[in-house]
């Protein structure tokens, strides 16, 4: 995108200066009865396996996926030129065709040109069926309506309905206005517009083309946008958009193009002829083999070849199908019959990025093999597909190129069959079941480093599988990288992987703007990332379920662009292996542990450097004699750990021993079951998402100042009306202070004598509550001594609701609305006197519980840990 990128950047990452707005995280995938994640007909995907450097998985307002991905405007004989010249068909038609697009400006409204611009065409193209389908629309992909204008048919196909995504040739989508013109004038400086309307715009053909190609197997598409009197035609492939110049409705050469593409072959319009996808093959065992893949009688096969002298494989729905962003490798992956071995496979069709500077996976599966590396699948074949590669960026150094397109890269067609058929992640039939399989994943991962020299680069959850003896295995090594340093040197710094685990450092970019080289400790990070984003998802813990979706998206999913156009994330994701117990805990001891004990150590690569202060009483305590020091002052003293916990980042075998050392521990059975949290997602497009943070930025205003607390009554033998100042709610804070008062005076003192009283419940305090459940706990029996208070002064609470209930005190008895089951002992309140003029309260001292009830369930050794270090920073000082 030309110039400086929008302000209101699509769902930007929550930071201080910018807070953000509450905004749900994508669905659950759904999961069929053996948990594999399920596909419908229109290609869907599961969330946690997305592929694509920048993927976000959301489709709304995906005009900003395509930063640096659009080439324009290519001249129009040079558009023309991606489709050849037919020798047959009717070339005086086409300037009678382009006589009837002259009045469609006149024709008075959007709709009213659907006709117009149907009946201008079709005589044309004898081959193909042009039809109004606005009033129609696809199903519904990732919470973006797909309802084109038009739509183009083969006349021999077979379609379901109006509007079938499956089946549509060629979209057009029409706009009445020009000012919704997503790129600008072909004289003008600029080429891409960056107005709200432009955005809107790009990011809804930017959708139907993703659907489009989401749906078929398809190598590159073709559209149309069509304004009153120009239009603009676009092809479509994994690594971008070329865009030609706007020309006239009755230039000729408009009509020309769909003239030739009626004539076309199917592979010139863009369909994968390696893929047979007849209905009505198969007849005679299509059972047969639907049974032996384990799919429904209703689903359809199809016929994929690998290539002259490969294999052929039968396949039915995806398992998976990454094809959520136009561009990148747009992954799906098939249970596949092979008919010449006549057993199940796992298939994979994707699109590999073609450099020199990375070889195909099934090479890096011989060199995995070579090097009895465990954990991997075994390759039997693979290949890349035809002639078909992406031609966008032949046009990056054209003249005519406006825009220098960002990093654009070149994709192959590739397919690669493994022997064996993993369950993904999420299928897993207990949280031990879980780490299993991620510590054999973490093995697989240091061998290859160590062993054969290999990097991964792409740690995900979709890219670990559960065999059927609860074993994991580590695939997808297509971005792998070899460590040999000259080839490191060489290769320019970029980014690799899914986004949602990527780690944090590599998302933060630096100053500049450049992107850190992606290292061993970076992958070690991202398992960590895989295991709580799916321990989030399917594991008992104490967020609430409203709360999570909003966290699952702040930590794994929110970006931003900056000024220099790079996109930024990956500061929750800090946060998180900051001060992880905070945050969360989890019911599952075991998982918990091995939790905090990763996050401790992948943490000091984001905590604050050691201070001069702390480094001077370092080398002070190394002064002193052992014998003089106390053991743990230097085992426990923040230079100290910070040194162990760099020198485990840079052990060969640590990652492989925590899991070790935590899958030996007991307590597995314990909420160790998987708990699919439903996240109902609620997908925002652009206008909405604006409209929601202006509205949420009237609403805090409206909330700062309304926010009041109402006056607690307090009654008494001789007590008066007390008046409470109003009391200042912020966030995430609730600690409601009780203060019992035996003689309250208001405005004029009267002589009382105060009898002795016995106060029997003397303090409730309420534990700060992060989540659903708080542990109980016993307040030891405290005696309190007698204080004075010379005025009637009740201090401000601070309270995390907008509104406190009033509460109503009677005869030293203070009753609460919410007290988590605490145990108060009872205390002896010392006989007051209150001379003439003089009203002496009682108040009660608030008892220092020395161990702070922690989030649910978090690993009684963290605290055990934690004092150990606050008593040695202590005794640190002391020496």
């Amino acid at each position: 995108m030309s110039g400086t990128p929008p302000s209101h950047v699509y769902y930007p990452e929550r930071t201080q200066e910018n807070p953000g707005t509450t905004t749900p995280a994508t669905t659950t995938a759904a999961l069929n009865e053996s948990g594999t994640p399920i596909s419908n007909e229109n290609a869907t995907t599961t969330p946690y396996t997305s592929m694509h450097q920048y993927r976000i998985n959301r489709i709304t307002d995906v005009a900003f996926e395509m930063v640096g991905k659009v080439i324009g405007p290519a001249p129009i004989d040079d558009f023309l030129d991606y489709l050849p010249r037919p020798s047959n068909g009717n070339l005086a038609g086409i300037k009678d065709s382009a006589k009837k697009f002259k009045n469609i400006d006149k024709a008075g409204s959007e709709i009213a040109t659907y006709p117009i611009l149907i009946q201008a065409i079709t005589p044309l193209c004898p081959e193909l069926e042009f039809v109004d389908v606005h009033s129609y629309s696809a199903a519904d992909f990732y919470g973006k309506e797909v309802k084109p204008d038009i739509g183009v048919y083969s006349k021999y196909c077979e379609r379901s309905g109006i509007m079938d995504i499956k089946k549509i040739e060629m979209i057009w989508e029409v706009k009445y206005s020009p000012e919704d013109d997503p790129f600008e004038a072909d004289d003008d400086e600029a080429f891409q517009r960056e107005t709200d309307d432009a955005i809107l715009t790009l990011s809804e053909i930017t959708t139907y083309a993703t659907a489009h190609q989401a749906a078929q197997f398809r190598n590159h598409i073709f559209s149309a946008l069509v304004f009153p009197t120009y239009a603009r035609l676009l092809r479509w492939d994994r690594s971008g958009i070329t865009v030609m110049g706007s020309i006239s409705l009755s230039d000729p050469k408009f009509s020309e193009f769909f003239w030739r593409y009626n004539y076309a072959s199917e592979a010139q319009r863009g369909w994968d002829t390696s893929v047979d996808t007849d209905p009505r093959l198969l007849d005679d065992y299509a059972r047969e083999i639907r049974m032996k893949l384990r799919l429904r009688e209703s689903t359809p096969l199809a016929r994929m070849s690998l290539g002259p002298g490969k294999g052929d494989y039968l396949i039915g729905n995806p398992t998976y199908i990454g094809t959520t962003s136009l561009t990148g490798r747009s992954t799906r992956t098939f249970k596949a019959w092979c008919e010449k071995m006549y057993t199940p496979m796992f298939l994979k069709d994707t699109w590999r990025i073609y450099s020199p500077s990375y070889i195909p996976e099934h090479e890096t599966y011989a060199k995995l093999k070579q090097a009895n590396v465990p954990n991997i699948a075994t390759c039997t074949e693979a290949g890349d597909i035809l002639d078909h590669i992406t031609r966008t960026p032949e046009n990056v150094n054209k003249t005519w190129v406006k825009s220098q397109p960002n990093g654009m890269r070149t994709f192959r067609h590739y397919r690669l069959v493994l022997r064996e058929i993993g369950r993904d992640l999420f299928s897993f039939v207990s949280t031990k079941e879980l780490v299993t399989a991620m510590r054999d994943a973490v093995a697989a991962h240091r061998h290859a480093f160590y062993d054969a020299g290999i990097l991964h680069r792409d740690i995900s959850a979709g890219n670990i599988l559960i065999t059927s003896l609860g074993r994991g295995l580590l695939i997808d090594w297509d971005v792998s990288r070899s460590t040999n340093v000259d080839a490191l040197v060489t290769e320019q710094a970029e980014r690799v992987g899914t986004w949602y685990f990527m780690a944090a450092r590599l998302l933060h970019a630096s100053q500049d703007g450049t992107i850190p080289t992606q290292d061993r400790v970076d992958d070690l990070e991202s398992f960590f990332h895989v295991i709580a984003w799916v321990a989030l998802r399917a594991t008992a813990h104490s967020l609430a379920l409203e709360e999570l979706p909003e966290f699952i998206f702040q930590t794994f999913e929110a970006w931003h662009l900056d000024k220099e156009g790079v996109f930024r994330g990956g500061r929750s994701k800090m946060d998180l292996l900051l001060s992880l117990s905070t945050h969360v805990s989890f019911g599952n001891e075991p998982l918990s542990h091995l939790m905090v004990t990763m996050a401790r150590s992948l943490a000091v690569r984001y905590a604050e450097p050691i201070t001069r202060q702390e480094l001077d009483n370092y080398n002070g305590c190394m002064a002193i004699p052992d014998d003089q020091l106390p053991k743990k002052t230097l085992k426990y003293h923040p230079v100290t750990l910070r040194q162990a916990r760099l020198a485990n980042l840079e052990r060969e075998d640590w990652l492989q021993g925590v899991f070790d050392e935590a899958l030996l521990l007991d307590g597995w059975d314990v909420n160790g079951r998987p708990v699919p949290h439903q996240i109902v997602n609620r997908r925002l497009s652009f206008t909405e998402r604006r409209k929601t943070q202006e509205e949420d930025m009237v609403e805090e205003e409206d909330t700062m100042e309304e926010d009041t607390v109402e006056e607690d009554t307090v009654e008494e033998d001789t007590v008066e009306e007390n008046t409470v100042e109003e009391d200042t709610v912020e966030e995430d804070t609730v600690e409601e202070d009780t203060v019992e008062e035996d003689t309250v005076e208001e405005d004029t003192v009267e002589e009382d004598t105060v009898e002795e009283d016995t106060v029997e419940e003397d303090t409730v305090e309420e534990d700060t509550v992060e989540e659903d459940t708080v542990e109980e706990d016993t307040v030891e029996e405290d005696t309190v001594e007698e204080d004075t208070v010379e005025e009637d002064t009740v201090e401000e609470d601070t309270v995390e609701e907008d509104t406190v209930e009033e509460d109503t005190v009677e005869e030293d008895t203070v009753e609460e609305d919410t007290v988590e089951e605490d145990t108060v002992e009872e205390d002896t309140v010392e006989e007051d006197t209150v001379e003439e003029d003089t009203v002496e309260e009682d108040t009660v001292e608030e008892d220092t519980v020395e161990d702070t009830v922690e989030e649910e369930d978090t690993v009684e050794e963290e605290d055990t840990v934690a004092e150990e270090e606050e008593d040695s920073v202590e005794i640190s000082n002391q020496v």
